[in-house]
């Protein structure tokens, strides 16, 4: 008898940990990630109005803005249940910030003057993928899921040839490079995509997706009442 308990004592110990950040650290978290994304959306609509929404940081920081109050609610909305399912937003949310980080530090100089600017180009972005890398338990995603989020960056790109103005130096839909340009982006888009869809694909070996109850919600993980050092 007392060999069998030394020997599931073992086990426990080393079994893979499924349990990830208590609720009240996630929830929190969270709420910090939240607080910047809306003040830095503010930041830059309420000066000129909605016509920021042109720009793609604007875009970006309002889907992950939404995406994370989405994230916020869920314990409340699912009965204690930190993560939805699928992680589809944030992922998306994660892809937009982390082309916007990388764009305006290289092709556009990389200045923060202004608090809503540092919000919006660094302090959101590098939240969001710290919310991919280190919290979330939902990213193990379909192959196709990067594909899909693409779909918004197209449409944006779809109404900035529209609008007929060049909002960003380096795209102007009138220059003879432009559709280079396009390729470039779309392909960075795609590529980001695939590279955070594939730490979520990895992360999961370690962090499984939660379990789903019978009605479709994702049940809480169980909790061994046995004391684990």
């Amino acid at each position: 008898m007392a060999g069998s308990e030394v020997a599931m004592a073992v086990l426990r110990r080393a079994r893979p940990r499924t349990d990830g950040p208590t609720l009240v650290a996630v929830v929190l978290w969270r709420a910090l990630v939240v607080c910047c994304a809306w003040a830095g959306v503010l930041l830059s609509v309420v000066p000129v109005g909605w016509e920021s929404l042109r720009y793609f940081t604007v875009v970006s920081n309002l889907c992950a803005a939404v995406a994370l109050t989405a994230a916020l609610l869920t314990p409340a909305v699912l009965r204690g249940a930190s993560e939805t399912r699928w992680g589809v937003l944030r992922g998306a949310a994660t892809t937009y910030l982390t082309i916007t980080l990388l764009v305006h530090a290289t092709l556009l100089g990389g200045g923060y003057p202004t608090t809503g600017g540092l919000l919006t180009h660094l302090l959101t972005p590098l939240l969001v993928v710290a919310d991919w890398l280190l919290v979330g338990r939902n990213q193990h995603l379909p192959w196709w899921t990067p594909l899909a989020w693409l779909l918004l960056p197209v449409g944006y790109l779809v109404g900035y040839v529209a609008g007929g103005e060049a909002l960003y130096a380096f795209l102007d839909p009138t220059a003879r490079d432009f559709g280079d340009w396009v390729l470039v982006l779309t392909t960075a888009f795609l590529c980001t995509g695939y590279l955070w869809w594939g730490v979520g694909r990895l992360r999961a070996l370690r962090w499984p997706p939660p379990a789903v109850a019978g009605d479709g919600r994702p049940a809480p993980v169980a909790r061994s009442s046995t004391r684990e050092e």
